[in-house]
């Protein structure tokens, strides 16, 4: 089948530019870390016994995907901009991220350091015990858009150690458009980003596992380890060359049928087993939800799966992702309380998971909803008046 590059396609997108069904993916990769949340908490409300630990890597898939996700739409974005005004106004892009991403994200820091630990309902054990040690330290950080130092070096905040990876957006958001707006290539700069993350992380795992380290050396290490694990900047750089390449009509291949049903198979494969590698942590995934991202986004409509993306229900699921993210912890203790407040622990596995699944999503999207329409939305709004490319569907998320 044949498809003109996106690039052909600038002048037939000023108005806006949407990839229906990176909306559905989107919603795919917050659903994901629901369910490794949920599972890793099953422990608290007495159904450790029901808990499935197998699901627990979902979690990190999801995440990867989500900065894989953002490293294409953020680049391709800036790319068509460039190449429709000649520039790239870094003021505007940083007022844009700003009104999408800041108004959820200092709500949940201001639940979670202030509101929240004074219910003793909401306590997390192992957690809500260490949050005043550091206190101040750690809230700075996360006011500064570092929590993933903070997650790094101290116990999690319970109910807002998922904004870590909103800490690593916000970090490459600020350097990006710098990049793409003065690089000759942004393929190159994007591929010495990834191999200089691949040699240094290779470095400190051969560290970790063969090295006769002393105390001090050895913590240190695993403070590095745990720096790879909460920094995944080489899963955004992979998003940013698959968005460069499919711009600048490089990626034929991936818009073809063959590449989508390739794509299809990975999707299933990096959704049922752990692909993450010892050496090289994300990075081949991230590389398959490269080659994923671009079929969904410029591939022909023709891998019938890949059709649920593009129903209303996942359209709108991945619309409010970002708040699936934020709130889902806060939803998920009164969900799992509540289960067991019905349910003993020696129900049977089946009831358990349906009642305390059930409750679980009922709470995260009714919540999300919320705060998409009462809060996210109307600074959704004003992101027109800084639009230089006008993008995502009706009420856009990018």
């Amino acid at each position: 089948m044949q498809t003109s590059s996106p690039r052909d396609r600038v002048d037939k997108v000023r108005e806006r530019i949407h990839f229906p069904r990176l909306d559905g993916l989107r919603s795919v990769a917050a659903l994901a870390v629901v369910v490794a949340h949920l599972e890793s908490k099953k422990g608290h409300f007495g159904f450790g016994e029901h808990a499935l630990p197998r699901l627990l890597f979902l979690g990190q898939t999801g995440v990867s995907l989500f900065f894989v996700l953002s490293g294409y739409l953020i680049t391709f974005l800036l790319l068509v901009e460039r190449q429709i005004a000649g520039t790239i106004d870094i003021k505007k892009f940083l007022i844009r991220r700003a009104l999408r991403i800041w108004p959820l994200y200092f709500l949940i820091l201001l639940l979670g350091f202030f509101f929240v630990p004074q219910i003793s309902f909401f306590d997390v054990p192992g957690q809500t015990e260490h949050l005043q040690r550091h206190f101040l330290l750690k809230l700075l950080l996360f006011l500064a858009f570092q929590p993933n130092l903070a997650l790094i070096v101290f116990a999690p905040i319970p109910y807002a150690s998922q904004a870590w990876s909103i800490g690593i957006e916000e970090q490459f958001y600020v350097a990006w458009p710098f990049v793409v707006r003065r690089a000759r290539s942004v393929v190159a700069v994007a591929t010495t980003i990834i191999a200089a993350v691949a040699i240094a992380r290779g470095g400190v795992e051969l560290l970790r596992a063969f090295a006769p380290l002393g105390p001090r050396p050895r913590f240190l290490v695993e403070l590095a380890s745990r720096f790879f694990l909460y920094s995944r900047y080489e899963c955004m750089a992979v998003g940013a060359i698959f968005a460069a390449l499919a711009f600048e009509g490089r990626a034929a291949f991936l818009r073809t049928r063959a590449a989508s049903l390739l794509a299809l198979v990975l999707l299933c494969l990096f959704f049922s087993f752990d692909a993450s590698l010892p050496f090289l942590g994300h990075l081949p995934q991230a590389l398959g939800f490269g080659l994923l991202v671009t079929c969904l986004a410029h591939g022909p409509n023709e891998v019938g799966p890949f059709r649920l993306l593009e129903t209303p229900l996942m359209m709108y699921l991945g619309k409010i992702s970002y708040g699936i993210y934020m709130v889902h912890l806060l939803c998920i203790t009164p969900a799992g309380k509540a289960t067991a407040a019905l349910l003993p622990p020696s129900a049977p596995s089946l009831s358990v998971h349906g009642l305390l699944y059930t409750f679980t999503l009922a709470l995260v999207l009714g919540v999300s909803a919320l705060s998409y329409r009462f809060l996210e939305k109307p600074f959704l709004r004003l992101k027109d008046r800084f639009t230089i490319v006008r993008s995502g569907a009706q009420d856009p998320t990018h």
